[in-house]
């Protein structure tokens, strides 16, 4: 498969300020799957202090279930590159969004800087990719919501190369961290086929 884009997209892509990156991943994510709530994006994060906005693995996996996602943490970090990119794109084939945890080296103007990388974990998620321009479609709330307005869906595009430099992350962080979801709904057994087991 050369190109493939999901099927479900954010009802809107909204720009941060300082922090909450998780919170408007998440919201995203549940305007996509007609589940948002129409709270402002820091209203989803799941605790009163906040920590400045900051969201662990843990956090968005409580709120991706408080709204009706099983969702899971999973490590591409013994795989090579080619594998990598492989695995996300086997997730995005199933028509579901993925969450990466990576290193922000970039500005709200879209410029880019190698050693804030180093320093600034951030919340982006991938809404498909196209085999043959090498590239995966990102919504990544640091940016202009503007750039939406040139794609068939994200705000965004990062090269494969991208994705592999940024997914190193930050120094106090895990390398290669992503988040998978499936809606619970999959999970349901009709009750004529439960009873026949």
């Amino acid at each position: 498969m050369i190109k493939h884009l999901l099927k479900i997209k954010p009802k809107q892509y909204l720009q941060q300020r300082f922090g909450y990156c998780g919170c408007y991943t998440i919201k995203a994510i549940l305007s996509a799957f007609g589940k948002d709530s129409k709270k402002p994006p820091k209203k989803y994060h799941p605790y009163n202090w906040k920590r400045f906005g900051r969201m662990l693995p843990k956090d968005m996996i409580f709120t991706l279930e408080k709204y009706g996602f099983n969702a899971r943490i999973k490590s591409a970090n013994d795989l090579s590159n080619k594998q990598k990119i492989e695995a996300l794109k086997q997730e995005l084939r199933k028509n579901k969004p993925v969450i990466l945890l990576v290193g922000n080296g970039y500005f709200w103007s879209g410029k880019y800087s190698p050693l804030r990388r180093f320093f600034i974990s951030h919340w982006i998620s991938l809404w498909g990719f196209d085999d043959e321009k090498k590239i995966v479609y990102v919504y990544d709330s640091i940016l202009s919501p503007e750039g939406a307005k040139k794609l068939p869906i994200g705000n965004t595009t990062r090269t494969y190369k991208e994705i592999l430099r940024d997914w190193k992350g930050v120094f106090y962080c895990p390398k290669y961290l992503y988040i998978v979801l499936l809606t619970k709904e999959y999970f349901i057994i009709p009750t004529s086929i439960s009873k026949l087991a």
